[in-house]
């Protein structure tokens, strides 16, 4: 199937083999657009956050903005096909090599958020300075370490962007 979200809160955790969101065990995963909101997605027994149930693969998940946080079956967060042109994703592992809209292959990379106060309260984040890369619906996400952390998904090269909270901004360079 096609799902899109576009905003909101979603927490859809597999059982018995299935995808977070996408296939049932052994279901092939579904297309999936993230366009803003804050998305949590588990897959049990085998199955992907993302994508395709136990013993399965397939499907696509694209993600232009928003926050996203992905496990599955060995971390694997993100099944089949990733194309990531925005939004802050977290997963320990994915399928396949996630890439740009523009195709250029992507890598994660991990921003501490110092104490600002939006991150604090469980509000958005301005993002500035990516150009194209969709911000809409950033927040903050706790690592292992219960550190706020962004994940940014971006080609390689050298960066400078901003992380504000209405009245404090850092600035970063990666």
């Amino acid at each position: 199937g096609t799902v899109t979200i576009d905003g909101g809160r979603v927490i859809a955790t597999g059982i018995g083999g299935g995808a977070g969101i996408g296939g049932g065990d052994r279901g092939v995963g579904a297309d999936v657009t993230v366009n803003g909101g804050r998305v949590t997605a588990i897959g049990k027994g085998g199955a992907k956050g993302f994508g395709g149930g136990n013993y399965a693969g397939g499907g696509t998940v694209r993600v232009n903005g928003g926050t996203v946080d992905a496990d599955g079956w060995h971390g694997n967060g993100l099944g089949g096909t990733a194309t990531i042109d925005g939004g802050s994703v977290k997963t320990a592992a994915c399928e396949s090599q996630p890439k740009n809209g523009a195709g250029a292959p992507v890598w994660c990379v991990t921003v501490k958020v110092p104490l600002l106060a939006m991150a604090m309260e469980g509000k958005p984040l301005a993002l500035g300075g990516l150009g194209d890369y969709g911000t809409n619906d950033v927040y903050a996400v706790k690592n292992d370490k219960g550190e706020d952390c962004v994940y940014l998904w971006l080609p390689k090269g050298t960066y400078r962007f901003s992380l504000s909270d209405g009245s404090t901004t850092y600035r970063y360079y990666a």
